[in-house]
């Protein structure tokens, strides 16, 4: 007797499609936007066997609860067995359930209606509006690679859940196969495949992020990724990427530029006011992408930074130049708030009392929770780099600077640091849940980062409350199942303490 498997939707089951068998509704049922039907208990019985009919009826009469019991005792229940070797199904199944896969388990749960019924509504978000557009690049002709690296983005993401049964060798397979496939196009074709290429580099980008805690050089060939995706882009003029797919796609990987610029300290071409203002001519960027046009000239101020440690005479020159810049990104920082958070009628945080007793930040959307924790980063930054400038360069110092109308120096704006870096602590608990996905995870590394180098050394100025948090919340992070991307191989931002 046939066997069936019992993680798949009566709606798939019907219409012969793969399911990846999640609840409450597989992904198959949430792109296609039809009510996912379930998974009903679907036990095969065997049987009792007996001997014959003569036998049978040669039997005194029986109670009914006595024939129930005997029943129960010779009735067996076949329940499938999964294999625990290796998982190619993955490899070999239908493209457009890959895709499901990979949509499934990177976009928050609450997103996939939005990118699935209507497009239009869909917001420029961290690395997120770009995963709409796949499908149609995909069902192109003569872009093999795009597929390949679909697929080593599903592999990846199957490769590090609980109980994983995809081995190593099939991620690395999945994802060499794919480089080559993209190796060769590019060698023998020109750019004008610009959107295929492009998503196949942030799919490849992505399942190096998924499979880090696997293979620690990860990181870096993530980091690879990230700049061939920006020298392709940089090959068309800023107005190329105002409206259609690219302007998607564009959307989707500026931010993850912009913060791969912060991580190594290198200026970025993005913030350049021509490509700031030409991508958003017929869209408007959100207040997200607007923060990060605004924060965008940091990493340049942190690489002139780095390069005068070695020359007194270089720095007289830089240091004075760089207070400015933080002065005037900070104060773009306060009119970009006061702009798009200040005035808002509605909550856009609140606290709660978790299960563990700790207090955690709770927010309307992953969207608020995006771009208030990174404002909260970037506003310490700039204040932590301005402070500790001044601390190590006095004959440099010219007048006083004021913070939110307190001098910089104030306990006031100490106290500000350590409680917006708490804030970002406090808010990973909402980013990180299960239903906000692998998405939910890449954007608050950032400013993880940034709370960390602050708060880390919090112990330093006696202030035990508040390391003891600290403490707790680090503690918390390596407890969780995305800890090898929170607290990465990448040295943190050395960002200057309070």
């Amino acid at each position: 007797m046939k066997v069936r498997k019992l993680n798949v939707c009566q709606e798939c089951r019907s219409r012969k499609l793969g399911c990846d068998g999640r609840h409450p509704s597989c992904s198959q049922c949430l792109l296609r936007d039809r009510e996912c039907s379930g998974y009903p208990p679907d036990f095969i019985f065997i049987p009792p066997q007996i001997s014959s009919p003569s036998t049978a009826e040669s039997d005194p009469p029986e109670s009914y609860k006595t024939k129930q019991e005997k029943v129960k005792k010779q009735t067996r229940v076949i329940i499938p067995h999964r294999s625990t070797h290796t998982v190619a199904w993955p490899l070999s199944w239908p493209l457009c359930d890959v895709i499901s896969l990979c949509a499934q388990n990177f976009v928050p749960a609450n997103e996939l209606p939005i990118l699935s019924s209507e497009p239009a509504r869909s917001q420029s978000r961290i690395c997120g509006a770009w995963v709409e557009v796949l499908p149609d690049l995909a069902g192109r002709k003569g872009n093999e690679y795009l597929h390949s690296a679909i697929r080593a983005f599903g592999v990846s993401i199957l490769a590090r859940g609980f109980g994983s049964c995809v081995p190593i060798s099939d991620v690395l397979e999945a994802q060499c196969t794919a480089l080559h496939a993209l190796q060769k196009f590019i060698q023998h074709n020109s750019t004008s495949s610009f959107n295929e290429i492009a998503a196949a580099i942030m799919c490849l980008f992505l399942s190096e992020v998924a499979f880090q805690m696997l293979l620690p050089t990860a990181s870096l060939s993530s980091v690879v990724h990230a700049r061939g995706i920006a020298e392709l882009i940089q090959l068309r003029q800023p107005g190329f990427y105002s409206a259609g797919v690219q302007h998607k796609l564009f959307v989707g990987f500026r931010p993850m530029l912009i913060l791969y610029a912060f991580l190594t300290r290198r200026s970025t071409f993005l913030a350049a006011d021509k490509w700031k203002a030409d991508p958003f001519r017929y869209i408007p960027a959100s207040p997200l992408q607007v923060l990060l046009g605004e924060t965008s000239e940091i990493p340049s101020i942190l690489e002139d930074l780095d390069s005068c440690t070695s020359s007194a005479d270089h720095a007289s020159t830089v240091v004075p130049k760089a207070i400015t810049r933080f002065v005037r990104v900070l104060d773009r920082l306060t009119s970009w708030y006061e702009e798009n958070v200040s005035t808002s009628h509605e909550a856009l945080w609140w606290t709660i009392l978790g299960e563990d007793n700790e207090t955690y930040l709770w927010f309307p959307s992953i969207y608020a929770a995006n771009f208030l924790t990174h404002y909260w980063a970037f506003w310490v930054l700039c204040v932590t780099s301005i402070r500790s400038l001044r601390a190590g360069h006095h004959d440099l110092v010219e007048g006083p600077i004021k913070v939110d109308g307190h001098s910089l120096e104030s306990e006031y704006i100490s106290q500000k640091v350590t409680e917006r870096s708490l804030w970002i602590l406090q808010s990973i608990e909402f980013l990180t849940q299960e239903e906000m996905k692998l998405y939910g995870v890449a954007s608050v590394f950032l400013p993880l980062q940034i709370a960390c180098s602050v708060l880390g050394v919090v112990e330093e100025r006696a202030i035990a409350r508040h390391y003891g948090t600290y403490e707790k919340f680090i503690e918390k992070v390596n407890l969780s199942r995305y800890r090898d991307i929170l607290l990465t191989q990448y040295a943190p931002l050395d960002c200057p303490m309070i």
